[in-house]
């Protein structure tokens, strides 16, 4: 079957070189009809503009990760297709992964939104899919080096459900945002980016939404590389970044009481035996 799938890329300084094998991944798919680059920063991506699948948005000033896709997703809805990606530029994959996940959507017309597996460019696996996050939980990922080793393996072995090594897709509601498959008409019942998170938290915010509406899935048997991961835990200015979204979330959702997070939590331990 053909496939007519947009993408949208907001870039901000990401290396020129990582941005190139981004690029080439996806334009090396006649699947991908048309690559939207929003530039939140100064770099000059005229090399770019001469493709007619590329156009490229820039912005006067850094507006954020949600607002960024914004642009695109909701106030020119219209020009994005039946599946559209949402794409970091620092992601790259192998072979026809738009294919297999617009397949995957065929056959699976309850899911909305779905992830890949996500590896780093030495094959680790990022792992894409977690549970939604207490204050705790993230508590214990930013400031890990100044925490037992043992404490914080086993917190994030059960939060990133790193137990779960099957290639069976599994619905979750925390999917990682640096490469989501997403069916346009479930952007309406889900709603935009939440533009109160610059960065961080966004994506966990996002795909909770889109697990209520549709249904968010974990696809491990389709996988992507990823260059990046966990920088905020490793750099002071990130990290305060971090915090303020991660307080914003739960100013949302609820600190200490949120049902729907007990519920969800609960569930995928019973199916993952977690």
């Amino acid at each position: 079957m053909k496939y007519n799938i947009t993408v949208l890329i907001v870039y901000y300084d990401t290396d020129l070189s990582v941005f190139a094998d981004t690029m080439r991944s996806l334009l090396n798919r006649e699947c991908i009809s048309k690559i939207y680059i929003i530039n939140n920063s100064d770099t000059d991506l005229h090399d770019y503009s001469e493709n007619e699948r590329i156009e490229i948005i820039n912005t006067e000033r850094n507006i954020g990760f949600g607002g960024g896709h914004n642009i695109v997703i909701r106030d020119r809805y219209d020009i994005i297709s039946e599946y559209h990606i949402i794409c970091n530029p620092d992601v790259y994959f192998e072979h026809d992964v738009p294919e297999q996940l617009a397949e995957y959507m065929d056959r699976h017309p309850e899911a909305g939104l779905i992830v890949p597996k996500v590896l780093s460019v030495n094959g680790e696996n990022q792992y894409a899919a977690k549970l939604l996050p207490t204050p705790f939980d993230l508590i214990i990922r930013m400031f890990h080096q100044y925490l037992p080793e043992k404490l914080v393996n086993r917190y994030n072995k059960r939060y990133e459900l790193q137990s779960y090594d099957k290639d069976e897709s599994i619905r979750t509601a925390n999917l990682s945002g640096c490469f989501m498959f997403l069916r346009k008409t479930a952007i309406k019942k889900a709603g935009y980016f939440d533009e109160r998170f610059f960065v961080f938290m966004e994506d966990v915010d996002f795909s909770r939404r889109f697990n209520s509406f549709e249904g968010s899935y974990y696809v491990p048997s389709i996988f992507i590389y990823h260059h990046r991961g966990r920088g905020s835990y490793k750099y002071m200015r990130q990290r305060m970044i971090h915090i303020s979204s991660a307080i914003k979330y739960f100013n949302k959702w609820g600190w200490l009481f949120d049902r729907e997070r007990r519920n969800i939590n609960s569930s995928l331990r019973k199916i993952l035996a977690i």
